[in-house]
């Protein structure tokens, strides 16, 4: 990810959700202190396998962007929102994870900031 794409995840993280659960994932994820199962069975010796699809390694990019399970739930929103906004949108790991993508929505001249909606 590019460095200005970081910082501006990094700004994010604590204006994401008003819900506290959220949040602190949120801000787990961004600092590498989010368990996941790829995490897990390295310390724990369990097996790398995501819960949704049984596919692995069951990594951050995994969890909340590769897996099969979630096409159509990803695909859904960009529909729903490219319909309300009128634009194409595009999803990225960059968008679904930190919020932050190079190109934003643009409606009027005005920039739109997407933020993550992950499907806890």
């Amino acid at each position: 990810m590019e460095e200005g794409l970081w910082v501006e995840a990094l700004s994010r993280v604590n204006a994401t959700s008003t819900c506290t659960r959220l949040g602190l994932i949120q801000f787990k994820v961004v600092h590498r202190a989010h368990m996941t199962v790829t995490r897990m069975s390295k310390s724990f010796g369990l097996e790398d396998r995501c819960a949704r699809c049984s596919g692995g390694p069951a990594n951050h990019v995994h969890m909340f962007w590769e897996c099969p399970e979630l096409r159509g739930y990803w695909q859904g929103f960009a529909d729903a929102m490219s319909q309300v906004l009128k634009t194409g949108m595009v999803m990225s790991p960059e968008v679904t994870i930190f919020g932050v993508s190079e190109v934003s929505g643009v409606r009027g001249g005005e920039r739109l900031t997407f933020w993550p909606l992950l499907p806890w």
